[in-house]
């Protein structure tokens, strides 16, 4: 299933309101669909000239802003009045500096049966790959301070950890870090750091890192803490050489219920993770297998060139002793037919008499 279709997937708009977050020029949700409303915080305007010199983004796709969240709650942004069934956001809740205040917004605007649909970059294979996962007290954190923009922890750590890596090499575990390239360089990080601390510019960057468990984690930790009151619905892991999950949230009256929807997904991962380690180790091992096997195969071949080389230089070597041997044979052969050999003979026959007789003298 693609992206749109697990976010979408159980959804019907008759007679319901849905509310997308963040649709830029890719919108998951289309208005042809039914009564959706477009939520973003600037308008399209500002929209089409941020993401202008932007090659990933084409702006004259990007859709008509319904609502602006800006420094609205997102209640006041589409009406003091107005309830939602459905909240899609893929690829948003990672770049919210306020985590918190951000699912609470969307929890007072949701009907009592409503339904959050996020898709969630996996820190594991994206550029986040060199970041740690987000902890509960960075997420309090900003919240308690109201952040507004991300932070300077949130971008110090993003920028010089950021770093471009091929998904596949990740999900077969053949990333050398040590290898990595940086996308930022250190004076480039702190500049980010300083406009926003002196002038309140608002960058774009991930602030929150997760895999789906400690999303899990995370959201059974604040739930416990009583910051969110929204439980899990339902969530599909990240697939195969692919870069995000997916997690259905609905409001939860019942603090116990939804501390444990969020346990209940913890463990589920944990034994999906296993088994998935298990597929992994056994997958290295038959991998180092065959590369044991192939340098095997490639050793057998290279003696086998040596000794055919060398059966080769033999054979040359034979056949030039055989020539010089048929040339003596022929020299031989020769002698014993010339009248020089015939003439010698008495002469080669007294010396061998002569031979056998000095032989018995010494034996005597």
């Amino acid at each position: 299933m693609s992206p749109q279709d697990i976010l979408l997937q159980g959804i019907s708009l008759a007679g319901k309101v849905a509310l997308e977050i963040g649709p830029l020029a890719k919108p998951v949700v289309t208005k042809e669909m039914g009564d959706v409303i477009y939520v973003d915080y600037a308008d399209t305007a500002f929209l089409r000239r941020r993401y202008e010199n932007d090659p990933h983004v084409d702006t004259e796709k990007i859709v008509d802003i319904d609502a602006i969240w800006g420094n609205n709650t997102l209640q006041e942004a589409i009406g003091v009045d107005k309830k939602v069934d459905y909240v899609i956001a893929s690829h948003v809740i990672e770049h919210v500096p306020d985590l918190i205040a951000w699912l609470n917004e969307i929890e007072r605007v949701l009907t009592s049966d409503g339904e959050v649909r996020l898709a969630i970059p996996d820190k594991r294979y994206t550029f986040d790959y060199l970041r740690s996962e987000t902890r509960f007290a960075d997420v309090v954190s900003a919240n308690l301070v109201r952040a507004r923009i991300p932070q300077s922890r949130e971008i110090i750590d993003f920028a010089i950890n950021k770093t471009q890596i091929d998904t596949a090499m990740a999900w077969r575990d053949k990333i050398n870090v040590s290898e990595l390239p940086r996308d930022f360089t250190f004076d480039g990080v702190m500049w980010l750091v300083r406009d926003a601390m002196a002038n309140g510019t608002y960058h774009d960057v991930h602030c929150w890192v997760f895999t789906p468990y400690s999303f899990a984690k995370l959201m059974q930790e604040l739930a416990g803490a009583g910051f969110v009151h929204l439980s899990c619905e339902n969530f599909t892991e990240t697939a195969q050489d692919q870069i995000e999950f997916f997690i259905t949230l609905r409001p939860a009256l019942d603090k116990t219920k939804c501390i444990e929807s969020w346990r209940a997904m913890c463990e589920v991962i944990q034994h999906s993770d296993r088994g998935f380690n298990e597929v992994a180790r056994l997958k290295r091992e038959f991998q180092e297998r065959i590369a044991k096997l192939e340098l095997i195969n490639a050793e057998f071949r290279n003696e086998v060139v040596r000794l055919e080389r060398e059966f080769q230089e033999c054979n040359a070597s034979l056949q030039v002793m055989d020539v010089q041997l048929q040339n003596c044979q022929a020299l031989a052969n020769g002698y014993r037919t010339s009248s020089s050999w015939k003439i010698t003979a008495p002469l080669r026959a007294f010396v061998t008499i002569l031979r056998k007789v000095t032989a018995w003298r010494h034996s005597s």
